[in-house]
């Protein structure tokens, strides 16, 4: 099978697993933030910092190491297992002693066995990391995606039981819990691959050395991407957080599934055709183009949307979450060239270059937040969007050193797509002003609207990336 063809194939079942799975968990909390409100999600909001920097402890980096190397040997496998096994369960006796401070610190009790009980899936999931690392490597996304549906459907209906029942805050932990111990169990079974039990220090020593400075970028874009969670749950309410938390959620979820397979898929992919230096250049310019074309025409649309879309979903006591939400919607449109970015640097090999350009950008956002913070909540929201400006400016202009691509030029092929959408926008926004329509109403005709608008104007210009996207869909109809 062609690269072009096995790539394609491995980022359409990429995305039926993004879809279906995390989608699976995405309307669950839908269905979940409808029953429990805002407190609920709030005090989820106030763990997510230490539960994001368990996950990327636990790996260590070892996994993106496994993925880059083109000659992987049953120890090399074996060797990070060991070691993930051994990080969970040093990060998780850390949580579980530490638990009482955090709660000190927001000054709610209950944050103590929500965290020692959370954070237990970290334990679990460690002993399913190199079955995912495995499939991946053979690009068997297709058989990834079905091992992921038991866990997922059965931790959703468990999870709005519970909620239904009155379980409030343990209705999602026992989401995240269960979703965990089942999907091993799962793997452990269908996957023929079972760890040698052998730890070598020599392999350990290789992808350790690759890895660290990865784990290090990723604690530092953790903490600095919950920096608003720690802010808002300190200084302002539990009920504020879980707005925030909400709106972060709503447009993350979108984003994420391009930006899981753009990381899952592109890295393989990219890696193979890395010292052809024109053909390395052209793939990321078409992934580039798709990537934004989509998270930019999905995001200005959802925002247009954003009160007809809450009202419907979650009801009149959410309607706080909308403005948040529009405004999240500017900096997460750029977030899948952040991934895309991230990878250059890893298929060359330039983890040391991505731990220097984390600390460059974690100082700026330093001095953005502290000047933002002034200006309540919503100067904290705004400062995210122009955090997300500046990382984008860093990171291109690295990338583009290696792709000689620079910033410049790529920010000129954004521009057609750019026009494309704010005109897309304005005609739908003319719509909803002149038809006074009910919310489904609204939310339909304007979906249709703006799928033929964008449709139309990107023929008459000849858009890129909606010619390339076109093609692509042709020639597996064609097939």
């Amino acid at each position: 099978m062609s690269l072009k063809r096995q790539s394609i194939k491995g980022a359409f079942w990429t995305f039926v697993d993004i879809v279906v799975n995390k989608g699976a968990y995405f309307i669950a909390t839908l269905i979940l933030a409808r029953i429990l409100g805002p407190k609920e999600f709030g005090i989820l909001g106030m763990i997510m910092l230490f539960v994001t920097i368990g996950n990327t402890l636990i790996d260590s980096g070892m996994s993106t190491s496994l993925l880059r190397s083109n000659e992987v040997t049953e120890k090399d496998y074996s060797t990070v297992f060991i070691t993930n096994i051994l990080m969970s369960l040093l990060v998780y006796v850390i949580l579980f002693l530490t638990a009482p401070l955090v709660a000190t610190f927001y000054e709610l009790k209950i944050l103590i066995d929500v965290i020692r009980v959370y954070c237990l899936g970290f334990v679990v999931n460690s002993f399913r990391s190199i079955h995912v690392i495995k499939l991946m490597k053979e690009m068997q996304f297709k058989k990834l995606t079905v091992l992921n549906l038991p866990g997922n459907i059965i931790s959703v209906f468990v999870a709005i039981f519970m909620a239904y029942l009155g379980y409030g805050i343990w209705s999602l932990v026992y989401l995240f819990l269960i979703n965990q111990l089942i999907s091993t169990l799962v793997f452990w079974i269908f996957i023929n691959w079972k760890p040698l039990w052998k730890f070598d220090f020599i392999n350990y020593k290789y992808h350790f050395n690759f890895g660290y400075k990865l784990v290090l970028s990723a604690q530092l874009n953790t903490i600095f991407e919950n920096i608003y969670n720690v802010l808002i749950g300190k200084f302002y309410d539990v009920r504020a957080l879980g707005f925030y938390e909400r709106a972060y959620t709503f447009n993350n979820y979108p984003v994420s599934v391009l930006s899981s397979i753009i990381l899952k898929v592109s890295l393989p992919s990219l890696t193979i055709i890395k010292e052809d230096s024109e053909r390395l250049q052209n793939a990321y310019k078409n992934i580039m183009q798709m990537a934004f074309f989509i998270s930019a025409s999905g995001l200005c649309f959802a925002a247009l949307l954003a009160q007809q879309i809450v009202t419907i979903i979650l009801g009149e006591n959410w309607l706080q979450v909308v403005p948040i939400f529009q405004i999240l919607c500017l900096s997460f449109i750029f977030y899948p060239i952040h991934s895309l970015n991230i990878n250059i640097l890893s298929v060359f090999g330039r983890s040391d270059l991505f731990l220097k350009l984390e600390v460059i950008k974690k100082i700026t956002i330093l001095i953005v937040v502290a000047i933002c913070f002034n200006f309540g909540i919503m100067g904290l929201v705004w400062s995210s969007v122009i955090n997300s400006i500046i990382g984008l400016i860093i990171n291109t202009h690295y990338s583009g050193k290696f792709l000689n691509y620079p910033t410049i030029r790529q920010f000129r092929d954004l521009l057609p797509t750019i026009l494309v959408v704010f005109a897309t926008v304005g005609i739908v926004f003319s719509f909803l002003r002149i038809f006074e329509l009910s919310n489904i109403l609204q939310i339909s005709f304007s979906f249709v609207l703006g799928l033929l608008t964008t449709i139309a104007l990107s023929e008459i210009i000849k858009l890129a990336p909606y010619i390339y996207m076109k093609h692509l869909i042709l020639d597996q109809i064609k097939k």
